[in-house]
């Protein structure tokens, strides 16, 4: 029973879980996709700075090996699901951008919807790449960032990790609808994983319970209260709080921090590896189904329109899976045999 129910709170299942908040937040009113995201950069600061320190700094060129490593974990589904949305526009014509735009196609264009990094400065054909350009902007500061922080002795490295993440959070309550693509309005979650891998924090499991079912429970009472409801609702009338929607959702991606500082350190089995590694294409990918079953049927509701959107989620999962087993799991093998290969460990 005690392992079963690890298995539900392990890291890989959570960023599944986190993965189909973005999914959810796509289909239907509920704006849960944004603190989702914030968390997954809070998972990333996190994940990236302890990997940095344990298998990068130990070799001879650390930093080259960590940007191609860091570079090509990311770029074959991103290449691939943006071979399918190129598709996909030439094969629909009359399918938008966000913006009410066609794709331009131009040399140029193309080439930048392909680097990941500037990549959200320009319309975007898949509207959660956004986030890859943030995080690639993260991996750039990243060695940087660690070198500054090894000038703090040891135990006050976690503490200008926070304190920095604090300084830097008032940006991501400033700006409209938490989507920009530039990193100072995302880097204090990323400080925030910092701080917690540097510190080693081990919450109790009830605290990790306490913040998940509070943040819940928040979510629950903004949704009852019909004055409150544009806080995590779109489309919601009147909008008197919808200006607030930034600084709510920041709020919750913090308040669930305790209950990832807690499964951050459960023991991944191999189902619970691949449901996380399976997360990034299903986060990519679900845009394409999403728009071309919206683009023929136009909007769904699962109450009126529930075999449609059966199919529509089918769809998401059965791509997403055939991306991750044909392209992300082989590539991701190639890159660990390069880094392996090419970059040895310094001499002690």
């Amino acid at each position: 029973m005690r392992s079963a129910f690890h298995a539900l709170l392990s890291p890989g299942l959570f960023r599944l879980f986190l993965a189909s908040a973005v999914v959810v937040s796509h289909l239907t009113r509920l704006e849960i996709g944004r603190p989702a995201v914030s968390v997954f950069f809070l998972l990333s600061g996190y994940w990236v700075a302890r990997m940095f320190e344990s298998k990068y700094a130990i070799l001879q060129k650390p930093v080259v090996a960590f940007y191609i490593s860091r570079f090509w974990r990311l770029f074959p589904v991103f290449a691939a699901c943006q071979l399918l949305a190129m598709a996909l526009y030439w094969r629909v014509p009359d399918l938008l951008l966000l913006d009410g735009t066609r794709p331009d196609f131009a040399p140029l264009w193309v080439f930048r919807a392909f680097t990941i990094l500037g990549t959200g400065s320009q319309p975007l054909m898949i509207a959660p790449a956004w986030s890859l350009d943030v995080e690639m902007q993260f991996y750039l500061l990243l060695p940087i960032s660690m070198s500054l922080l090894a000038l703090v002795p040891r135990p006050k490295r976690a503490g200008a990790a926070l304190v920095l993440g604090l300084l830097f959070l008032p940006l991501s309550w400033n700006m409209r609808g938490l989507t920009t693509p530039f990193l100072p309005a995302h880097l204090s979650f990323f400080c925030f994983g910092i701080a917690n891998a540097d510190a080693r924090w081990q919450p109790s499991r009830r605290l990790a319970f306490a913040s998940i079912f509070g943040c819940a429970g928040a979510i629950l009472a903004v949704l009852t209260v019909p004055a409150t409801r544009a806080l995590l609702l779109k489309f919601e009338t009147p909008l008197p709080l919808d200006r607030y929607h930034a600084l709510f959702t920041s709020f919750l991606a913090l308040g669930i921090a305790p209950f990832v500082a807690y499964s951050v350190n459960l023991k991944s089995s191999s189902l619970d590896k691949h449901l996380g590694n399976f997360s990034y294409p299903f986060y990519l990918f679900h845009w394409l189904p999403f728009l071309w079953w919206r683009h023929h049927f136009g909007p769904l509701s699962f109450k009126a329109d529930f075999g449609v959107m059966c199919a529509e989620i089918a769809t998401m999962v059965g791509g997403a899976l055939l991306i991750y087993w044909f392209i992300d799991r082989p590539c991701d093998a190639w890159r660990a045999a390069f880094v392996r290969r090419h970059f040895p460990r310094a001499a002690e």
